[in-house]
C-alpha cells in the first residue's frame, strides 16, 4: 500500500457542512406564497375561511399521527408549514373583509364626514403627492393622493373622492399591500398634527428635517433619508430613481444596516460601563427602538428591530444566535 512504502497519503477533501434550514423558514415561504396569492386574487373571505378550517382539520390529523411515525421530523415540518399557511389564510380573509367594509363605508358616506390620518411620508409623483393613510376610526388603509404635501401623523378633514382598487395589476399590488383603494383629496378643510407620544416623536423628527434642509442639495437629501427615513427630498431631486437604477435603494431604506451602526455606537459606550448583560441589552434595545420610532417606524426597520430582539433574547438565555431563524421568526410575526 502507499502508506507501507512511506508515501504520504492526502485525506479526501471534507465536504462543507450543510446549512441548517429551520422549520420557520419553510413556514415563512408558505406564508408569503399564501398571502401573495390570496391578496392578489381577492377570493370571497368566506371561501378562504372555509378552506382554512379544512386545512386546520388536516393539521390536527397530522399532529395526531406525529408520535406514531418514524418520520417525526418531516411531519413536524409539514405541520408547521400547514399551521403557518392556515394562519396566513385566516389573516388574509380578515384583511379582505376589512377592505370590503371600507369600500362600502366610503361608498355610502362622503370622505368629508370622516377624519383621515396620514400614516407615512407622501412622495411626489406624476399625479401628485401619494402616501398611506387610514380613517381615525380604524379599518383598512388606503392610498392618499394630494396636490399639496402632507406630514406624517397629520389628521385631516377634507373633501375627497374614493375609488376602490381596480382589477388590474396596480389594484392587485395595492390590495397585497393592505390598501383598499385611493382617496383623492380635493380640498383640505381642517388639519392638525399628531398628538401624544407619537406626536412628540414626529415633532422632533420634523425639527431635525428642518435643520438638515434636505431640499437644498443632493447630499442633504441623502442624509435625511439615511437618518430620518424621509425620502421626500430624494424623490423631488430624482435621486430615488438613480438609486433604484443602481440597485442601492436599500442603503436609504432604514433597516438592519442602520440599526447595526446605531447598536455599534451604543454598544461601544455600554462596554465601558459596569452594567450587567441584562441592563446592557435593555439599554441597547431601547436605543435602537427609539431610532426606529424616530424614523417613522417603517416595516423594514421594525422587522430589523424584532430580529435584534430575538438575538438579544437568545444571548440572555445562553443560546447561540442563528440569524436565519431570527429572520424567519421576525418575518412570520
Amino acid at each position: 500500500s502507499p502508506a507501507s512504502r512511506g508515501w504520504s497519503v492526502s485525506s479526501p477533501p471534507s465536504r462543507p457542512e450543510r446549512p441548517v434550514l429551520p422549520p420557520a423558514l419553510w413556514a415563512l415561504v408558505a406564508t408569503l406564497g399564501v398571502c401573495r396569492a390570496l391578496l392578489a386574487a381577492a377570493p370571497p373571505p368566506a371561501l378562504v375561511a372555509a378552506c382554512s378550517l379544512v386545512a386546520g382539520c388536516g393539521i390536527a390529523a397530522g399532529c395526531a399521527t406525529l408520535g406514531r411515525t418514524r418520520l417525526r421530523g418531516l411531519v413536524a415540518v409539514l405541520v408547521a408549514i400547514g399551521a403557518a399557511a392556515t394562519c396566513a389564510a385566516l389573516s388574509c380573509a380578515l384583511e379582505l373583509r376589512r377592505q370590503g367594509e371600507l369600500c362600502a363605508l366610503l361608498g355610502q358616506s362622503p370622505v368629508s364626514s370622516h377624519v383621515v390620518v396620514v400614516e407615512s411620508d407622501l412622495a411626489p409623483g406624476r399625479s401628485g403627492w401619494r402616501g398611506r393613510a387610514r380613517l381615525a376610526t380604524g379599518g383598512s388603509a388606503f392610498w392618499l393622493l394630494s396636490d399639496v404635501p402632507l406630514s406624517m401623523g397629520e389628521r385631516l378633514s377634507c373633501v375627497g373622492r374614493f375609488s376602490p382598487n381596480d382589477d388590474g395589476a396596480w389594484g392587485a399590488a395595492s390590495r397585497a399591500q393592505g390598501l383598499a383603494g385611493t382617496v383623492r383629496v380635493v380640498r383640505v378643510l381642517e388639519s392638525a398634527p399628531a398628538t401624544g407620544a407619537w406626536g412628540a416623536v414626529l415633532l422632533v423628527r420634523s425639527r431635525v428635517l428642518e435643520s438638515l434642509d434636505a431640499g437644498s442639495s443632493d447630499a442633504r437629501a441623502l442624509l435625511a433619508g439615511a437618518i430620518c427615513g424621509s425620502t421626500v427630498a430624494m424623490a423631488e431631486r430624482g435621486l430615488d430613481e438613480i438609486f433604484a437604477t443602481c440597485g442601492i435603494s436599500h442603503l436609504v431604506a432604514v433597516s438592519g444596516g442602520h440599526l447595526v451602526l446605531v447598536g455599534a455606537f451604543v454598544g461601544a459606550a455600554l462596554s465601558r460601563t459596569r452594567l450587567g448583560l441584562l441592563p446592557r441589552s435593555a439599554v441597547l434595545l431601547a436605543s435602537t427602538l427609539g431610532f426606529v420610532v424616530f424614523c417613522g417606524a417603517p416595516s423594514s426597520a421594525s422587522r430589523a428591530w424584532v430580529m435584534s430582539l430575538v438575538a438579544e433574547l437568545s444571548q440572555l438565555v445562553g443560546r447561540r444566535a442563528h440569524p436565519l431563524s431570527s429572520a424567519s421568526a421576525a418575518a412570520l410575526a
